[in-house]
């Protein structure tokens, strides 16, 4: 099998994953859903139905479009590039105190490994860390990971 039809299939493969990803995630939004975000994915699934249909719109359109049959021109890549950074861009304000919570794995550690004599049971590792960071010394070095020049800006 070529390599340009090994490509050909990844393209497709992914981008109608992606299609049908988006498609998904846009079916459990409503109107209090932010609305950068709708907006981010209503343009991601329109860059990625693009870049699913591009390879094969000169069969359906030979005297439309200025590409080759199972190509795809670089400006269809650029679009996907714009959608990319626009979901970014839509989701950057959640990232900038750290990774949000919600893509935190649990660790569950026996709260005694943690030092807390007399503990029973598993306790999540970042509410026994945040104790132990509390009023201690190791809180002020950890701060310094707070400080806006360590920030991402985005």
């Amino acid at each position: 099998m070529k390599t340009t039809m090994v490509f050909l299939i990844l393209q497709v493969a992914l981008a109608l994953f992606l299609c049908w990803s988006t498609l998904c995630r846009a079916t459990k939004t409503n109107g209090d859903t932010r609305t950068e975000v709708r907006w981010a994915m209503a343009f991601e699934g329109f860059a990625s139905g693009l870049l699913l249909g591009a390879p094969f719109l000169p069969l359906l359109m030979p005297r439309d479009v200025h590409w080759a049959p199972f190509e795809t021109p670089a400006e269809v890549y650029l679009v996907f590039l714009v959608a990319i950074v626009i979901v970014q861009l839509a989701t950057a304000k959640y990232w900038r105190a750290g990774v949000p919570e919600v893509f935190q794995k649990p660790v569950e550690r026996p709260a005694s490994q943690y030092g807390l004599v007399g503990a029973v049971g598993t306790m999540d590792a970042r509410t026994v860390d945040a104790r132990n960071l509390a009023g201690s010394a190791r809180a002020e070095r950890h701060s310094a990971l707070a400080d806006p020049l360590f920030r991402c800006p985005i």
